[in-house]
């Protein structure tokens, strides 16, 4: 299991990823993966909530 601050870490270094990439993330995505660092919701929780809504918009 990962710790809130490897959980944040691991976030901060996705989004320094998408920045290179031009991308930009959605107030909503980050509320989403602000859940996902300070442990609102599980790994497997934030996984299925991504698929639900990447099914929904296809």
């Amino acid at each position: 299991m990962l710790s809130n601050q490897q959980k944040r870490d691991l976030t901060v270094d996705t989004m320094g990823s998408w920045a290179l990439e031009g991308m930009k993330p959605e107030p909503d995505t980050l509320d989403r993966l602000r859940s996902f660092v300070i442990g609102a919701v599980t790994l497997d929780e934030a996984i299925d909530r991504a698929k639900t809504r990447y099914a929904a918009h296809r």
